[in-house]
């Protein structure tokens, strides 16, 4: 089964690309049904090891490989050759559902408004705790906010006050 090849011109130039609709190969394509592994455990795998030799990235965003026997399925025929894929692009198959570089959440923690509750405050903390592994000086950065948390034990929804306006971090994070 080949993908119809399309041919789509480009707005405001006379270059054209080509473009394959791979909805049919994607209707038949087996999909991985294995959960992904933890972060903590991945880590804790890792613990005590001296040598790492190679990481294992075959899963990764643009490493996924094409079995031998389903190459001839992505194979795009152009009035100059017969093109086949070896491995997964991005336009594939489940577009959205392809790993990417964590940009989304970046721009969560980067465009976090600052908290008026406590509650707000300690989602917050929980989204920059998770991620505090590979930030550098992670406990650093959050030492105010932690020290500024010590009193309001069980209490969920107080407002914070407006001296905690002055709380300031070692650079990294600012709130407007």
């Amino acid at each position: 089964m080949l993908p119809h090849c399309k041919w789509y011109k480009k707005k405001g130039n006379s270059d054209c690309r080509p473009i394959s609709d791979f909805r049919a190969l994607n209707t038949q394509t087996i999909k991985d049904k294995y959960p992904l592994p933890c972060i903590l455990d991945f880590n804790s795998e890792l613990h005590g090891c001296k040598i790492f030799s190679h990481v294992y990235l075959v899963k990764a965003f643009h490493q996924t490989p094409i079995g031998h026997m389903d190459i001839h399925k992505t194979a795009i025929c152009t009035p100059f050759r017969l093109y086949e894929s070896t491995r997964f692009h991005v336009s594939e198959r489940d577009h959205a559902k392809i790993p990417e570089p964590f940009r989304d959440r970046v721009k969560v923690i980067q465009n976090f408004a600052r908290p008026q509750t406590i509650t707000q405050l300690r989602k917050f903390l929980g989204l920059y705790n998770f991620y505090r592994l590979f930030i550098s000086k992670a406990s650093h950065i959050l030492a105010p906010l932690a020290r500024f948390l010590e009193g309001f034990a069980n209490k969920k929804n107080a407002n914070v006050p407006p001296y905690s306006q002055n709380i300031r971090f070692s650079g990294m994070m600012k709130w407007t």
